[in-house]
């Protein structure tokens, strides 16, 4: 923590409705609110808010960890705002392996309640759990649609997922620990299509 410490610098933001980061660009710092609020928007959402970051939330920390373009803008939605800092080398460094142990360790965990995974031991759950990338999808967004190829498996984290019919209607609603499969017996076959819409509930 005292390396992590040292590491900080303070930025501050003195005008309301100033980006932080912008959705799309590259992630190169990780953000620690210390005064003020910020707001945090994407496009998925159509630009409306979807959380709010007040002294002791951070945020930045998934484009550092997945080496991916930022998912979400951050603008100061206070009269002014300041930020610990922490560089994207700095972070991966200090917080990087921990956070990602942690992270992978909270998805084994997971997928131990995973039916179709009952047959692994610890070892092959925690390789399998490195194998899975997170998403955070918003309330209503798509995550497979039906007559797409199926060439990704998904288990929910978190929240919910409902599954719509061929009229729209919703035939099952999954919860944490339940899993999205292509059709038939769970492989990855080429040339199967989806058998339902799936798309996300509340978070």
């Amino acid at each position: 923590l005292d390396a992590v410490a040292a590491a900080l610098s303070e930025k501050i933001y003195k005008t309301k409705g100033q980006a932080i980061v912008r959705e799309g660009d590259a992630g190169d710092n990780f953000y620690l609110v210390m005064r003020g609020e910020c707001e945090v928007r994407t496009r998925a959402s159509s630009g409306n808010v979807v959380a709010t970051c007040k002294p002791g939330d951070f945020f930045g920390e998934r484009a550092l960890l997945n080496d991916e373009p930022r998912a979400a803008t951050v603008r100061v939605s206070s009269n002014g705002a300041a930020c610990y800092v922490l560089t994207r080398k700095d972070f991966l460094a200090r917080v990087g392996p921990a956070a990602d142990a942690v992270a992978n360790a909270k998805r084994a965990a997971l997928l131990k309640g995973v039916k179709l995974f009952k047959g692994l031991d610890d070892a092959q759950r925690d390789a399998l759990a490195r194998c899975f990338v997170p998403q955070e999808p918003h309330k209503g967004v798509r995550v497979v649609r039906k007559g797409d190829l199926g060439d990704a498996f998904f288990v929910v984290e978190s929240g919910e997922v409902e599954v719509r019919g061929t009229e729209d209607q919703v035939v099952a609603v999954l919860g944490a620990g339940a899993f999205v499969r292509p059709r038939g017996d769970g492989v990855l076959r080429e040339g199967c299509g989806r058998a339902n819409d799936r798309r996300t509930g509340r978070r």
